[in-house]
Parts: C-alpha cells; structure tokens; sequence
C-alpha cells in the first residue's frame, strides 16, 4: 500500500533558500575568521623575524 504524499513546491524552494542563506552567512563568518588568523601568523612571522635578526650576533659569539 503507497501513500500519497502533497507537497508544495514553494515551500520546499522557500526552505532551501532559508538553508542556503544560513549557509552562506556561515561561509562569510569562516571568511573572516580565517583573515583574522591570516593577520595574526602575519604578526607572530614578523615578531619571530625580529628576534632572529636581533639575536644574530649572539650566534657569532658561541
């Protein structure tokens, strides 16, 4: 025995537009996020870079 089942197919479209937006809002925030981490191992690259060419001499000296 099958059953019947009715469904409104703007429904269903408005639904996955819903799902699709939440989607792309989700992939936004992971954008900036990972710029944010971008910036940061940025900053931490250049501190470290600093500390070599300050700590260099010293090298010589061992």
């Amino acid at each position: 025995m099958s059953q019947i089942i009715e469904v409104n197919i703007a429904d269903v479209l408005m639904r996955l537009e819903t799902k699709i937006d939440h989607l792309s809002e989700d992939v936004n925030e992971l954008k900036v996020s990972v710029a944010k981490l971008d910036e940061k191992i940025i900053g931490l690259d250049k501190r470290l870079s600093n500390l070599e060419f300050i700590f260099r001499p010293f090298h010589y000296f061992k």
